[in-house]
Order: structure tokens, then C-alpha cells, then sequence
């Protein structure tokens, strides 16, 4: 199943104490590129979420928010690192002897230091709301997922749509390119009947006619490039029905279109191709815009 590189998911849990918040957004790209903003309590799980997103997004521009609001009245506790207190302590009083000060250490002063007091959360409720953010997640991804196919059952219909166009187009050029050489021949002996006179008429030669003819019927003929873009019509229409990412084969396909019209159009040298090359052309270019969404 094809999904869209362009999707928005959200996964929420709320309780009395806290609510927990994970937001995915994608976009179109060419690689994967994926952008994690979470709080730093978090950080420890960054690998593994990424890891998450990796399995269910291939391609795509991908920003994971993720929220966490606690209402408890406390949620943590001082820590003081005995040993770094005393040593700064022992330092300054050193220092106060060097100098010959008889002013000691105050508490505020060692308070200051770094690392001395620090706060910390409780590990319990720390745990508990890493567990639940996996969850949420989870919960997100999925929703992502679903809207991602969504998009690309839209984008499926509309690019079938222009197939179809496609088809159609290729059936007219098709039933055309007979005609073609035909017309020239009609063209070409129209110019001589009104250049030959009583005096150059001997020197037709119906056979010198009919071998440039053939000549032009040879290098105008586009029967090879119509069975090729049949083709890459019918592969890209198994693509779309088919599972997996295929934006890629997709790309590839789109530029295999464009090669076997132009060649169409450089030797058809008739008006009509001319016109309905130039309308296929435009139609592959909508397909292209639609192709660069699937992932």
C-alpha cells in the first residue's frame, strides 16, 4: 500500500498529574530526514524513537514534538554531593590563608559553586512516564499512518485519472501515425504537379517518389516508441496498485515517459502528433508533481 510523504499525527495521554503530548508532522523530501524536539528528561529514549519512526517512514521531511506538562506540586528533590561541598570548602580556605585574609568561606559563597546542590527527579515517576511516552508514540505513528494513506489513496485516484488521459492520448497518436506518411506523399506530389510543366514533366520518375516516401515513412515512424510507452503505462499503473515505497520507481518511470514522447514528437513531423505530444507532455508533468507526495 503507497502512502503520502505529507501527513500530520498526534498521540495524547492525560492524567490527574500529567499530560503527555507527541506530535509528527511530514513533508515531501527526497531522503529521510527526521528532527526530534523533545524536554532533556527525555533524551535517554531519542534512539530508540528514532528508531520507531525509521521502521513505519522511508522518505520524508519528519518533526516529532513532544510536550510533557506535570501538575504535581513537586516533582523532585535536592541532591547535595557532600564530598564536593567539603572540598570546595577545604580550597577556600586555603586560598584565604595565601593571601593572609582572615575572612572564611561563607555558606551562601560554597552554595554558589556548581554542582554542589543539584535537583533531581523522582526516579519512579520518571520511569513511569518514559514507558507512557513510548506509548504515545506509537499512538502518534499510527495516526500519521492512517492519514498518510489517506493522502495517497487521493493522490492514487487522481494520478489514475491522468493515466487514463495518457492512454487515451497515446490510442489518438496511435491511430495518426499511418496517416502521416500518406499525408506526405500527397503533399509532396501537390508541389511537383504545380512546379512540372510541358517542358520538365519527362523527367518525373514515380519511382524516385515512392523511394523518398519511404524514406520519410522510415524515419517518421514511431511504432517502437508507442509500444514502449504502452508499457511504461501499464508498469506504472501496477505500481501504484502495488505495496511499499515506489516514489523512486515512480520518478524513474515519469522520466521514461518524457524520453518516449519527445522522440515521438522529433519524428512524427506531422502537426496533429505535434499537438497531442505537447498536451501528453503537460500531462506527465502533473503526474510528476503528484509522484514527488508518495513516498
Amino acid at each position: 500500500m503507497l502512502r503520502s510523504m505529507t501527513g500530520y499525527g498526534r498521540g495524547e495521554v492525560v492524567t490527574d498529574t500529567e499530560r503527555l503530548l507527541v506530535e509528527i508532522r511530514s513533508v515531501n523530501n527526497r531522503n529521510a530526514d527526521l528532527s526530534v524536539r523533545m524536554p532533556r528528561s527525555f533524551l535517554a529514549r531519542e534512539m530508540e524513537i528514532r528508531e520507531r519512526v525509521g521502521r513505519r517512514v522511508s522518505r520524508g521531511k519528519v518533526d516529532l514534538y513532544v510536550t510533557h506538562e506535570d501538575h504535581r506540586e513537586s516533582t523532585g528533590r535536592v541532591h547535595l554531593d557532600r564530598g564536593l561541598a567539603v572540598g570546595y570548602l577545604k580550597a577556600l580556605r586555603e586560598l584565604a590563608d595565601l593571601v593572609g585574609s582572615a575572612e572564611g568561606p561563607g555558606l551562601s559563597l560554597v552554595a554558589r559553586y556548581p554542582d554542589i546542590l543539584r535537583v533531581g527527579s523522582e526516579e519512579a515517576g520518571e520511569a513511569g512516564i518514559e514507558a507512557r511516552l513510548m506509548e504515545v508514540v506509537e499512538q502518534a505513528l499510527a495516526s500519521l499512518d492512517e492519514m498518510r494513506v489517506l493522502e495517497a489513496e487521493r493522490l492514487c485516484a487522481d494520478i489514475g485519472s491522468k493515466l487514463d488521459r495518457l492512454e487515451a492520448l497515446r490510442e489518438e497518436i496511435a491511430l495518426r501515425a499511418p496517416r502521416v506518411p500518406e499525408d506526405y506523399r500527397d503533399r509532396l506530389l501537390a508541389r511537383l504537379e504545380a512546379l512540372l510543366d510541358d517542358r520538365t514533366r519527362p523527367l518525373y520518375d514515380p519511382a524516385r517518389v515512392a523511394l523518398e516516401v519511404a524514406l520519410f515513412a522510415d524515419r517518421a515512424g514511431v511504432d517502437e516508441e508507442l509500444v514502449r510507452l504502452q508499457s511504461h503505462l501499464r508498469q506504472f499503473r501496477e505500481t501504484l496498485e502495488g505495496d511499499g515505497p515506489a516514489g523512486k520507481k515512480l520518478d524513474f518511470l515519469i522520466q521514461e515517459l518524457v524520453r518516449e514522447v519527445n522522440t515521438i514528437g522529433s519524428k512524427a513531423n506531422d502537426l496533429a502528433v505535434t499537438q497531442t505530444v505537447m498536451e501528453m507532455k503537460n500531462e506527465i508533468e502533473r503526474i510528476r508533481e503528484q509522484v514527488q507526495n508518495l513516498e
